[in-house]
């Protein structure tokens, strides 16, 4: 399992792909392809603000072994600037439910005025 730093601006979409890599083989992990994938952004209360997964087709696979979310500026204002948010996501395969990831996302200030 690995801990990701994800950082995004405010006013904007989120969107992300990851790719999933077989150690033993250095190439894309394809049973991916198959599992039901889901992400959640929780508070620090560990209330979930965001949620994702293949089932709903928030989580779209564009390649073998990728996977990758979208969530639009909108879904995002909802969160607190400044705040940094916990972030899980998993995938079961054939009945076993194993963590790819947990991390952060930093929700930045995104404002910027062109000079």
């Amino acid at each position: 399992m690995y801990d990701i730093k994800f950082a995004t601006p405010s006013g904007a979409d989120w969107a992300e792909i990851i790719e999933i890599i077989d150690d033993d083989t250095n190439l894309p992990l394809t049973q991916i392809d198959d599992a039901l994938i889901e992400l959640q952004v929780q508070d620090r209360c560990n209330a979930p603000v965001l949620n994702a997964s293949t089932e709903d087709g928030t989580i779209t696979r564009p390649a073998p072994g990728k996977f990758q979310w979208l969530f639009s500026k909108e879904q995002m204002s909802g969160l607190c600037i400044g705040t940094t948010y916990r972030v899980g996501c998993r995938a079961t395969i054939d009945g076993k439910t194993t963590m790819l990831f947990t991390g952060d996302l930093a929700y930045i200030d995104g404002e910027f005025t062109w000079c």
